[in-house]
């Protein structure tokens, strides 16, 4: 019924385990991994009908737990507690009533908080703060106004990985990024309104080791693979049935489990084919890895041009195939079996035919 997380959070260092019990909120655990031991027990007081608990996050090096949870006025409260000891070093009111937490963030030290909020007025553009908070004192470091469009939302904030940068993103798929020291806007990274899923609460929006790469959420649980200078989409990662998964980039070329290209189609007009059917083509893992460490490998000046996944799609589809006999669920009583299939030509040749079996070429 509630948009927060149910089930546990890991620390980065590994060291803690963080946990939702019963239902709406109401109890927030944090226990030792090695030892079970519990560290932190937040409950909301009996009979206390709007005190609840939404989400809760870790800092980068695992030191600190901060939880958001609204109190019986309904205004959004933000707790910082050591992991270790599981004492509470800030708990802080953002805004009023009528003001709403979006999101939330600890620096990689814990030493200081990232929180975007947003005051809805009738008939206008939400009126949306960031704001970042000492956690020790509980002073606020600075404030700054982000412009968001009419009925949009402040959607992820956080930190970079060495704490020099803030940087929030809004429902519009647009990213601010800015310096933590000061506050001073850097530069904003264009995105689409499409791109962006919402759980509520903490930050979802994370650096890489050396902030080159911003990973931002789009819908399904799936993300993107950014460059931090620029906003270019450098890769898209996408989470399929079961274990299934498939990485691509601008162009087509992916890399994927298994079975993971069965899971993905290729549409032109109303014919639909299979991302395995162009397996030969792009299924380039070593371009998706390079394009996300170097940055774009095809089309760039001095590189090979790659060909285009729409381009090839438009220019004819794969051949269909279908088997003609044994008939589908036929039993077999011999041990050999003839096997005839049918290949059909729509459009873009039908080229050389392998016959495999469990994923190895056999002729």
């Amino acid at each position: 019924k509630y948009a927060y997380p149910k089930n546990g959070v890991l620390s980065p260092c590994g060291r803690y385990l963080a946990w939702f019990i019963g239902e709406k909120g109401r109890q927030v655990k944090m226990a030792e991994v090695s030892t079970g031991r519990t560290l932190l027990n937040i409950s909301a007081p009996p009979g206390a009908k709007f005190e609840r608990m939404y989400s809760y996050s870790f800092s980068g090096n695992g030191q600190y737990l901060a939880v958001y949870s609204t109190n019986e006025a309904v205004n959004p409260i933000l707790s910082v507690y050591e992991t270790a000891s599981g004492s509470q070093v800030l708990k802080t009111q953002i805004g009023k009533k009528n003001w709403n937490l979006n999101s939330y963030g600890l620096s990689p030290d814990g030493r200081f908080l990232l929180a975007a909020k947003q005051r809805y007025i009738y008939n206008k553009a939400p009126e949306s703060l960031v704001v970042k908070v000492d956690t020790h004192s509980g002073r606020i470091v600075w404030e700054k106004k982000i412009s968001v469009p009419e009925n949009g939302r402040l959607q992820h904030s956080g930190f970079s990985q060495d704490g020099k940068y803030a940087v929030v993103q809004g429902s519009d798929g647009n990213i601010t990024l800015m310096d933590s020291q000061s506050g001073a806007f850097i530069r904003k990274l264009d995105g689409e309104s499409d791109q962006i899923s919402w759980w509520g609460g903490s930050s979802r929006l994370l650096f890489n080791a050396d902030d080159t790469r911003l990973y931002t959420p789009v819908q399904s649980g799936n993300f993107l693979i950014k460059d931090a200078q620029t906003g270019q989409e450098l890769a898209r990662v996408i989470e399929l049935k079961g274990q299934e998964w498939i990485t691509m980039i601008p162009g087509g070329h992916y890399a994927s489990s298994e079975n993971g290209d069965e899971y993905l189609n290729v549409r032109v007009g109303m014919e639909i084919s299979s991302l395995g059917q162009y397996y030969d083509l792009f299924y380039r893992p070593d371009l998706v890895a390079k394009q996300i460490r170097q940055g774009p490998v095809t089309g760039s000046p001095g590189t090979v041009p790659e060909p285009d996944i729409k381009l090839v799609a438009q220019g004819g589809l794969p051949p269909s195939v279908s088997f003609v006999s044994p008939a589908q669920n036929a039993l077999q009583m011999n041990r050999d079996v003839t096997i005839k299939v049918q290949v059909r030509d729509n459009g873009g040749g039908i080229g050389k035919i392998e016959w495999k079996i469990n994923g190895l070429t056999i002729g």
